[in-house]
């Protein structure tokens, strides 16, 4: 499989960040895909397409540290393995933190969130759903746009559109909760 996602890739650099990414990342990724399809050839599958992916978006990735990488290939993946799952109308919900807590892990997290600098700000984040949580992230600290959150997500444009819309909604309010406003 490595060899097909490399065919895919021309400047050497970009090969070599594209092995090291599938070296260090794939048996994580492999495992949740197939924790949520419960099928081998699938999650092999989702995990080619997760890279396929990540490889349509690689200047996004050198900017970022291991465990940003790592998170970030964790959303990737369970997202694709959900919308697979989905497209053979199996039983689409899944606990995804029963398989991988990405964010558990107050090392990782505080890494990701570091780069905000208000607490308040950081607690409102840490408290939104797991899918909120992933599509801000994706949105406002890693910085795609609507439409390459959609291709990362393997969901359409607007979908993509409106989970930002949401997820920034839930995300006012719980910081109005805290005492943040615009005029802060």
């Amino acid at each position: 499989m490595l060899s097909a996602i490399l065919s895919m890739v021309s400047d050497e650099t970009d090969k070599e960040l594209v092995r090291s990414l599938y070296e260090n990342n794939e048996q994580l990724m492999y495992n949740i895909a197939y924790n949520i399809l419960h099928n081998r050839s699938d999650a092999e599958d989702a995990v080619q397409d997760a890279f396929v992916s990540v490889i349509n978006h690689l200047e996004k990735i050198r900017e970022i540290n291991c465990n940003e990488t790592r998170f970030y290939l964790v959303i990737i993946v369970k997202n694709i393995s959900l919308n697979m799952l989905k497209k053979k109308q199996r039983h689409p919900e899944v606990d995804i933190d029963t398989i991988y807590d990405a964010q558990s892990d107050d090392k990782v997290e505080d890494e990701i969130l570091g780069k905000i600098h208000s607490e308040k700000i950081r607690d409102a984040l840490r408290q939104l759903s797991d899918s909120d949580y992933e599509v801000m992230f994706l949105y406002l600290i890693k910085e795609h746009t609507p439409s390459e959150i959609a291709q990362l997500l393997d969901i359409t444009g607007n979908q993509a559109r409106q989970r930002i819309f949401r997820a920034r909604q839930r995300l006012i309010k719980l910081l109005e909760k805290r005492g943040i406003t615009n005029e802060t």
